[in-house]
């Protein structure tokens, strides 16, 4: 009986204690998750570095790899597609149709525990293959966007969305009639 009033007891006093710490201020948050977002860069940077050359590859289970099991792909003039099967057969799809080339450049990474958000650039070229769409353009600048989760303690990425800076092409003028 002694032994479990004893538990209780201790277990009473850390249950108070751990009620009693104070609360995190804005500037130790601000510390923590500048620290926080600075390991996050370096992984995701070297995330990307990875992925970088599983496209030049052309590796679309090893570049799906990198995305959570339910993540959402938001590419342009597109759909998004989420889910494991469905984020790996757009990869896929993009790898079918001939030689890409891909830097990605981490600009800004800002983590709260599990949870960062990634912004940053891209340059990409393309080589087309047989099955590639007529008209896409060999070479692309842009800016995405990520949202990554730490998932069984590596980053994932949860969302990704990204856009060319290149103007969007204009219709060719209708043939006048004579």
């Amino acid at each position: 009986m002694r032994n479990v009033l004893r538990f209780y007891g201790v277990t009473g006093l850390l249950v108070a204690t751990a009620g009693c710490q104070a609360a995190e201020t804005p500037a130790q948050m601000q510390a923590r998750m500048d620290q926080e977002s600075a390991a996050a860069r370096q992984v995701i940077s070297a995330s990307w570095d990875k992925w970088e050359t599983f496209v030049a590859a052309g590796q679309a289970d090893s570049m799906t790899a990198v995305f959570t099991d339910n993540a959402t792909v938001m590419p342009p003039n597109q759909k998004a597609v989420t889910g494991h099967d469905n984020v790996h057969a757009l990869w896929a799809g993009f790898m079918g149709m001939g030689k890409w080339t891909l830097d990605l450049r981490t600009g800004t990474v800002v983590a709260n525990g599990p949870v960062a958000i990634e912004r940053g650039t891209y340059t990409l070229t393309f080589r087309p293959g047989p099955s590639a769409p007529p008209g896409m353009l060999p070479a692309d600048t842009g800016k995405y966007l990520a949202h990554w989760h730490q998932v069984g303690g590596q980053w994932k990425v949860a969302e990704e969305t990204w856009n060319s800076d290149l103007a969007v092409p204009q219709p060719a003028a209708p043939a006048r009639r004579r």
